[in-house]
């Protein structure tokens, strides 16, 4: 009777252990996901801001541009506002920084929550590799007492 006791055992844990293992796959594929998309979402952010700056940068020169023509138009007192206009923060400026920071804003709020998405994956594994490991040693000492069990329990017919 032990025996099957202990087989019946030994077909519970192997269930469990093959529950952890398929969890654990798709623990793998989902952090691989969220990997990626850290990836993905870091080198979308190094594009906007390269885009961003090439907007302000355009539209800098742009303005400079226009107050350098009025400055060789109109003499000194135009020279005078091309220089002002030149330390001044030119309003595409302006529109550059709000998006820059709208973006960033949005970027920071993404990422902290794909690394708090990877931060419990990869606490969920750990877990499971743990439990992981313990039914796998239960196993195994289950399985060698159900053969300790059937060899003590097989009919020996008066020959011991």
């Amino acid at each position: 009777m032990g025996f099957l006791l202990f087989a019946a055992r030994k077909l519970q844990l192997k269930r469990q252990i093959n529950q952890l293992s398929y969890r654990n796959i798709e623990l793998s594929q989902e952090q691989q996901t969220v990997s990626q998309k850290l990836k993905d979402l870091q080198l979308a952010q190094q594009k906007a801001q390269n885009t961003i700056n090439i907007f302000a940068t355009a539209a800098n020169s742009a303005q400079q541009m226009a107050a350098g023509a009025q400055a060789l138009a109109g003499g000194q007192n135009a020279q005078l506002s091309y220089m002002l206009a030149a330390n001044q923060t030119s309003p595409a400026t302006y529109a550059a920084n709000v998006m820059n920071s709208i973006f960033t804003a949005a970027n920071a709020t993404e990422l902290a929550r794909l690394n708090a998405k990877d931060s419990e994956i990869s606490l969920e594994l750990e877990n499971n590799e743990s439990q992981l490991e313990l039914l796998q040693n239960e196993y195994q000492s289950v399985k060698k007492a159900e053969s300790n069990e059937a060899q003590n329990s097989a009919p020996t017919f008066g020959l011991a």
